[in-house]
């Protein structure tokens, strides 16, 4: 009897103490960005929303917009819809956006449905073309989240241009871009 007495009020005790809450670090890139919350795009699949309290550390943070990296430690709190994410610390950027964006991206050709076709963004600044006929990419910048290709045409005419996207999301394998206009998106995959 007394052993059940005790596992009982054992029982009871484990009960009342509050279950010490999960931290969970975030890393991404910012899709979108308001006062007390802050939508990133961890990888693929998973995008997150992040909500920033009065008392989130800020102090390594140089501003929170979209298309910059960013890592944040969170508190994760179960609700019925899914995991809140309550941000203890910010940093921002995580990691120079350049780090994301460098390398071989390629979409399905719309001409040829089993070829790709995209670029090549080199470290230094450089591009070139991956199965275009039209234009030959020779180099790139990021002003924000624009992705800003040169491009020099293939044919006689030798004219330059800058081809300017919104850069819409970015992860390990997925590039999205959207014209200047906002009519047209470009998902791309890491090549």
């Amino acid at each position: 009897m007394k052993r059940c007495l005790l596992i009982l009020i054992g029982a009871a005790i484990t009960a009342c103490v509050p279950k010490q809450a999960e931290v969970r670090t975030v890393r991404g890139i910012i899709l979108d960005a308001y006062a007390e919350s802050v939508m990133i795009q961890e990888n693929d699949s998973v995008t997150s929303w992040i909500t920033l309290s009065e008392t989130t550390d800020l102090s390594e943070c140089d501003g929170l917009a979209a298309g910059g990296s960013v890592a944040a430690e969170c508190k994760v709190e179960p609700t019925n819809t899914g995991d809140r994410l309550t941000a203890i610390k910010v940093i921002a950027p995580d990691m120079p956006y350049e780090h994301y964006i460098i390398g071989s991206w390629v979409e399905p050709n719309p001409v040829a449905p089993d070829q790709v076709q995209g670029f090549t963004l080199e470290a230094d600044g450089s591009a070139h073309s991956i199965n275009t006929s039209e234009v030959t990419y020779t180099s790139w910048t990021l002003r924000g989240n624009q992705l800003v290709l040169v491009a020099e045409s293939t044919d006689d005419s030798s004219f330059e241009q800058q081809i300017i996207y919104r850069i819409k999301g970015i992860s390990s394998q997925k590039l999205t871009l959207e014209n200047e206009e906002g009519t047209e998106s470009y998902i791309y995959s890491r090549h």
